[in-house]
């Protein structure tokens, strides 16, 4: 996820003027193609994988999909259609894994590699239910705090500043190596996250 973050961040400018949900959005696209899906998606089909997310979640939120998930609706039929294809994906990849050996770093990997407690191995049907239940709840819950927890933060300049040199201090102590362990000793970043929350709650995003 660091080398995401930094990859990202380094071809901003000095200045200008963005749109923080899309772009953070993007960023959490990014990470999310790393750390759950792994390199396959990561590296060659991203743009088309989240093109089909994107239509399966616009599709299949509206309140009426909701209700009626099972109604003749234009916005149900894309909803399916694009959930289809992304199964499919997913299960070209968990097949040619299963041929090949291959062992990757992912959360992807897990699944494959999981068993219920009879020894039964997870299917395929259930890792591609699976994964995309985590990419749904890890894209729309991040990206809206992460996006909330930015715009308090350029209305408050006061705790931006701490926030800033928090991390500054802390990260220089730790010889500019950041991990999880890292991020936990910064108190007031996850104070500010968590008022965050309170004042934006996910349901509300």
């Amino acid at each position: 996820m660091l080398q995401e973050v930094e990859d990202y961040f380094a071809k901003w400018g000095v200045q200008g003027t963005i749109n923080l949900g899309q772009q953070f959005g993007h960023l959490i696209m990014l990470m999310t193609g790393r750390c759950l899906l792994g390199k396959e998606v990561r590296e060659s089909m991203l743009d088309e994988f989240f093109t089909l997310y994107h239509e399966m979640a616009d599709n299949g939120t509206h309140l009426f999909s909701m209700l009626y998930p099972y109604a003749p609706t234009f916005a149900n039929y894309r909803r399916n259609r694009a959930r289809n294809k992304l199964s499919e994906m997913l299960v070209e990849i968990v097949r040619l894994r299963r041929r090949s050996n291959q062992v990757e770093k992912d959360v992807l990997q897990s699944l494959i590699d999981s068993k219920y407690k009879d020894g039964r191995p997870t299917t395929e049907s259930e890792i591609t239910g699976l994964m995309i239940a985590l990419i749904m709840a890890a894209k729309q819950s991040c990206s809206a705090t992460i996006t909330w927890t930015g715009v308090r933060f350029l209305t408050n300049p006061r705790w931006l500043a701490l926030a800033i040199e928090e991390q500054k201090e802390i990260i220089n102590k730790k010889g500019n190596y950041i991990d999880y362990n890292t991020l936990l000793e910064m108190d007031n970043l996850h104070r500010c996250i968590k008022e965050t929350l309170r004042m934006h709650p996910r349901h509300q995003c």
